[in-house]
């Protein structure tokens, strides 16, 4: 692991040379190992050329979605989305604290090691960058890559629907085992379909709400990333 650690440190800030060779990974990642032991793309990101090298006979499906995964984590972190200055103060970070640096870069290559689902890797990622520019922090991250974990990707919908409105009233469409999950995980505040009413001013019929914590995650999580959010398509 220690390895993978210090190879994925020395990959994550790219220059335009090793920028242009990702999608080429990418697209060549499922060749045969001695294939890509020898290729020059390969080996120019040490991470890709570290999980290579230790594989002996035969890069494993496992491996591939791993390489898979970091390319693209890689290449999102370099996208220009984060600002150069959050991204040279993180990078400064761990360079400066070998406890951060093992404890953040291990969880990343846990979490792209064992996702699958690509729509999860582009929250997992959108979360991360949260973390780097300091939107959240460790603890929310560790947190809401939990959720994300746990979460049924056809209820995103449903939180972006609540994301927009803030809140369900009697007349809204809604969907309950959509919001019963949602409840589950702590997203929402679902009244089991009861209407309540909450101000007294000006009583309103709800039946479901977006809390705190599931403003945050869809902000942090899902707003900027790729993900498809358009239901009807």
């Amino acid at each position: 692991m220690n390895n993978l650690i210090v190879s994925l440190k020395d990959s994550m800030f790219l220059n335009e040379e090793v920028e242009k060779n990702i999608e080429e990974i990418i697209a060549i990642i499922q060749e045969p190992i001695e294939v890509l032991s020898n290729n020059p793309v390969v080996k120019s990101i040490p991470v890709v050329k570290t999980v290579v090298s230790l594989s002996k006979t035969a890069l494993a499906i496992r491996d591939r979605i791993l390489v898979k995964n970091l390319m693209k984590f890689i290449k999102s972190v370099n996208d220009g989305s984060i600002r150069a200055e959050d991204l040279d103060k993180y990078k400064q970070k761990i360079e400066d604290n070998p406890k951060i640096l093992n404890r953040d870069l291990e969880q990343i290559l846990i979490l792209m090691d064992k996702e699958s689902n690509q729509d999860k890797i582009k929250i997992l990622i959108q979360l991360y960058k949260s973390y780097i520019n300091e939107s959240i922090d460790w603890e929310d991250f560790m947190e809401f890559s939990e959720i994300t974990d746990r979460l049924f990707l056809s209820d995103i919908f449903q939180l972006k629907n609540l994301y927009n409105i803030k809140q369900i009233g009697d007349k809204d469409e809604f969907y309950p085992i959509c919001m019963n999950r949602l409840s589950s995980l702590g997203l929402v505040n679902y009244y089991n379909g009861m209407v309540v009413r909450t101000n007294e001013e000006n009583p309103k019929p709800m039946i479901g709400e977006i809390n705190e914590l599931g403003e945050s995650f869809y902000k942090y999580g899902i707003l900027n990333s790729e993900l498809n959010l358009d239901e009807n398509e």
